[in-house]
């Protein structure tokens, strides 16, 4: 009795057991930056210390599927943030910060029985660089490793196509510093969101 279900399923499942994919990916990433109420004088309980904004972002990414549950991806995002007004007076300025990140991550994945969706979670390390346009003051930039985390949902098409949702976090736990005028002005992480389609070869 157990023959045919299993048959079903090994078909089911049986083109996505090994391969390399490419992929592209479009969404919003919510920038979060925690400014350094001594960069710009202001007083370290001024609301307008930790900001939070959105702006378009574009990834795309490379991975081998080691088997149903197994793979490994390199990726490279870019995020155009919104504007930031400075803390403090109007002197302060304000400016767009943007971010480009390389990342490297493990996904671990669970198919749905009899379907083609699977879940996965994605666990890695990422370089990210910061940078921004400022006017009436010095724009900021930054540039280090940090960690990223995330989740999300993948439908099969079929052999060679598969598109996702998903969620990734950079610098949950490891905030990229930024500088300006020298000076250690903040840090910022970021929540993405994202949809996406993988081509398998």
């Amino acid at each position: 009795m157990l023959v045919l279900p299993l048959t079903y399923c090994a078909s089911t499942y049986a083109w996505v057991n090994s391969g390399g994919y490419v992929g592209a990916e479009l969404g919003v990433a919510n920038q979060i930056t925690s400014f350094n109420s001594g960069t710009f004088g202001v007083n370290s309980g001024d609301a307008n210390l930790d900001a939070s904004r959105s702006g378009f972002l574009a990834r795309a990414n490379l991975g081998y599927q080691f088997n149903s549950y197994s793979a490994l991806e390199l990726g490279n995002q870019y995020a155009w943030g919104g504007n930031y007004q400075y803390p403090g007076n109007s002197q302060n300025g304000s400016a767009q910060i943007g971010s480009n990140t390389v990342d490297f991550s493990y996904l671990l994945s669970l198919p749905i029985t009899q379907s083609n969706f699977s879940v996965f979670a994605r666990f890695g390390l990422a370089y990210q660089w910061v940078n921004s346009t400022g006017y009436n003051a010095s724009g900021m930039d930054g540039g280090a490793f940090t960690d990223v985390i995330g989740s999300g949902i993948k439908y099969r098409i079929g052999k060679y196509m598969s598109i996702r949702a998903e969620w990734i976090a950079d610098g949950l736990w490891q905030p990229v510093g930024l500088s300006a005028n020298n000076q250690q002005a903040g840090n910022l992480s970021s929540q993405n969101f994202l949809i996406g389609i993988n081509y398998y070869y």
